[in-house]
C-alpha cells in the first residue's frame, strides 16, 4: 500500500513538472497580445533582467527545456508592446552552443518544416524559414552563441 501511494505521488509531482515546463511549442504560440507588464507578472517567480535599449526593452531570464540550460527573452517596442521572443543557450560555451543550436532546429523543423535558407560565413550559420505569415523566424550559431528569434514582421505594422 505504502508503495502505491508514492509511486501515485511521483506519478502526479512529475506530471506538475513536465506541465510547466517550458517547449518550443508552447513558446512559439504564446499570443503577441501580452504587454511587457503580463510578461513580467508571468515569471515573477523567476530572476529576471530588464534592459532598454534606443527605444526597445527587453526581458530575460534563464530556464530549462530539458536538458538544456537557456535564456529566454522577449522584446517591446517603447510603449511595451510586444515585437520578439528569443531563446539563447543559457551557459556560453561552444558545445552546449552547438548542442542547443542542433536541438532548436530540429524542434522548429518539426513547427515550421524544412523550407528555410540557409547562409553560412565567417563561422556562423543563420537559418531564417520562409512563408511564415506575419513573423520572421531565425535560428544562427557562432562560437559560443546560439540564437533562435522569432519577431513580428514590422512590414505588417507599417500599412
Amino acid at each position: 500500500m505504502f508503495s502505491i501511494k508514492c509511486l501515485l505521488l511521483s506519478l502526479i509531482f512529475s506530471f506538475s513538472i513536465t506541465y510547466g515546463q517550458l517547449t518550443i511549442e508552447k513558446f512559439v504560440n504564446e499570443t503577441y497580445d501580452n504587454d511587457i507588464s503580463i510578461i513580467k507578472e508571468s515569471i515573477k517567480d523567476k530572476k529576471f533582467e530588464e534592459k532598454e535599449n534606443k527605444g526597445t526593452k527587453s526581458i530575460t531570464y534563464y530556464d530549462w527545456i530539458n536538458p538544456i540550460s537557456v535564456k529566454v527573452g522577449y522584446i517591446f517596442d517603447k510603449e511595451g508592446k510586444q515585437k520578439g521572443r528569443m531563446i539563447l543557450n543559457g551557459k556560453e560555451n561552444e558545445s552546449e552552443a552547438k548542442k542547443t543550436f542542433d536541438f532548436l532546429k530540429k524542434e522548429l523543423v518539426k513547427i515550421y518544416g524544412n523550407d528555410f535558407s540557409e547562409m553560412s560565413m565567417f563561422g556562423a550559420v543563420l537559418l531564417q524559414w520562409k512563408n511564415i505569415k506575419d513573423f520572421k523566424v531565425m535560428l544562427s550559431r557562432k562560437d559560443d552563441k546560439a540564437a533562435f528569434f522569432i519577431m513580428k514582421d514590422s512590414a505588417l505594422e507599417k500599412k
